[in-house]
């Protein structure tokens, strides 16, 4: 509305029908103008508001589609496409107007390509050298979000070369609704056995006895039979064969050498 405003008032359209008027002054005030001579017919009246109204509808329509982009960029170059098409349409359907209602006789058959395609252009060029502006608009109005990166990596088919996340490993704790409704979290199962694991002694560990010297006589506590010292690589014999070897009761002492 701002640029058909400033574009389309009487200075403006007298300024671009005088001689010498650069060809851009006159792209930019073809579609806009707003001027009517006096003593216009009301065909004339309602072509003006025809393409006034083609131009606003489809400008506001376009901008609002491109409002929808979440980026600032797209959503300038959208909102200046937009007002392109905006502006072809209106002189297109200006020219249609003039031609078929506004012309003595003139039919929708005197409707020709080559002037259609010439409004139409003209329409383009207005909305190519301006529409920068509505596009400008949209992309300072919008509401910008920030886009999450992996957004669409999660929004890609399993099992199209992608790889898709591994379950919950069987011992991740699982959620759960309680009976008075409120969510609570639930311990996945555990590792250790039903009951707990065995006591474990402090300490305790088994030590391999030290075998004694074939060579020599093992001393034998007191109160406890002799043995008899065997030669070099042979066992110790026992005297008596059928005797009882008493083993004495242990002592404080835990360096007491007990017989091989």
């Amino acid at each position: 509305m701002v640029l058909v405003a400033a574009l389309g008032n009487p200075p403006a359209q007298d300024a671009a029908a005088e001689d010498g008027a650069s060809t851009l002054l006159r792209t930019v005030t073809g579609v806009p103008s707003w001027e009517v001579p006096g003593g216009a017919e009301g065909d004339v009246v309602a072509g003006v508001v025809l393409r006034l109204a083609v131009l606003a509808v489809l400008a506001v329509g376009l901008s609002a589609v491109a409002g929808r982009a979440r980026a600032r960029g797209p959503a300038f170059l959208a909102g200046w496409g937009g007002f392109v098409v905006a502006g072809a349409a209106a002189a297109a359907t200006a020219y249609t107007w003039t031609v078929a209602v506004v012309l003595p006789g003139g039919t929708l058959g005197d409707i020709g390509q080559d002037g259609l395609v010439a409004a139409a252009d003209a329409g383009a060029g207005f909305g190519l050298w301006t529409g920068w502006l509505v596009g400008l608009a949209v992309a300072v109005t919008i509401r910008a979000e920030r886009r999450d990166p992996f957004e669409d990596l999660a929004a890609v088919t399993p099992g199209r070369g992608r790889i898709t996340d591994p379950p919950e490993p069987w011992w991740a704790p699982t959620a759960t609704v309680g009976q008075d409704g409120r969510a609570a979290v639930r311990p996945g199962p555990t590792v250790f056995p039903p009951g707990g694991l065995p006591p474990v002694v402090a300490g305790a560990e088994e030590i391999a006895p030290v075998p004694a010297r074939t060579d020599e006589t093992v001393p034998v506590p007191a109160g406890a039979d002799e043995t008899v010292a065997a030669p070099s690589g042979q066992p110790p014999t026992d005297p008596d064969p059928d005797a009882t070897t008493v083993m004495p009761e242990a002592t404080s002492d835990p360096t007491t050498r007990f017989p091989a």
